[in-house]
């Protein structure tokens, strides 16, 4: 609606950033009040977010790398949470006393549940 004239009219409401913190951390809501969404959701290596920036400054990148991913294993009720972190190269699944070298495929595949990227 129109807030003078009270017509309908389409509209577009959009959120855009004004300045970029060095790491970005993505929560995706998983937990409803009466189940847990265990569909996946696609996500990269490499998150840019030239096209979400208010004004974009000349020259300036808005690229991030994965470097962490929280992961809820159960369900709404009950679970573990694990940590699938990057050291350098190399991707490691680390949980409570254990921790094991995985490859990006398993990191890139699983049911995500916060997102840690850092700023490149």
């Amino acid at each position: 609606f129109c807030s003078k004239c009270r017509i309908p009219n389409n509209a577009k409401k959009s959120r855009l950033i004004s300045e970029l913190n060095d790491v970005c951390i993505i929560h995706l809501e998983r937990l409803q009040p009466d189940k847990k969404v265990t569909n996946h959701i696609h996500f990269s290596e490499q998150l840019d977010l030239s096209p979400f920036m208010f004004r974009q400054k000349d020259n300036t990148q808005n690229l991030y790398e994965l470097y962490s991913v929280i992961v809820h294993d159960g369900s709404r009720f009950s679970g573990h949470y694990y940590c699938l972190c990057r050291d350098k190269e190399k991707w490691f699944e680390i949980s409570d006393s254990t921790f094991y070298e995985v490859d990006i495929k398993k990191v890139l595949s699983s049911q995500a549940y916060i997102l840690f990227y850092k700023k490149i």
